[in-house]
């Protein structure tokens, strides 16, 4: 009964952690822009709050197609520490190698959105530069981190 007790403490102070952060999200008619998720990223048991930011979409709302929508995702991740859920994304160093792949991919695209909706194929030629230097923001962002856990 006590683990029980234990883990159903847990997923409280989970989900309440959760519900502070969806409280600090900007907001489009009273629903948050941000998404939230729980994951095992490092497979040790504890589960990580991953925060899905759109800083596009959160200046401009609506701007984005469903189809690039996801291109722009910059993802926060916060782990316990004590007793407090502080950020540490750089602590996961396989979780931002797969994100640095993906944005990537989408550097790519954007050289060449064939296969993409003639929407995308419009919005990527018009926004060119400014995709552009997003993707590569969190490229480099992703690379500093990555360095700086490097042990010297």
């Amino acid at each position: 009964m006590g683990l029980f007790l234990t883990l159903q403490a847990a997923a409280m102070e989970l989900d309440q952690f959760v519900a502070e952060l969806k409280g600090k999200s900007p907001e489009h008619d009273g629903l948050p822009l941000r998404t939230y998720r729980t994951e095992d990223l490092n497979h040790d048991g504890e589960l990580e709050v991953l925060e899905w930011v759109n800083p596009i979409e959160e200046g401009a709302t609506g701007f984005l197609n469903v189809e690039l929508y996801p291109a722009f995702e910059w993802v926060n991740v916060y782990k316990k520490k004590g007793n407090n859920y502080l950020l540490a994304t750089e602590e996961f160093p396989t979780f931002l190698k797969n994100r640095q792949s993906f944005y990537r991919s989408w550097l790519k695209r954007l050289e060449n959105p064939c296969g993409l909706s003639l929407d995308s194929q419009s919005l990527m030629k018009d926004n060119a530069d400014d995709f552009r230097r997003r993707l590569n923001d969190y490229i480099s962002r992703i690379h500093s981190m990555l360095h700086r856990r490097r042990p010297h």
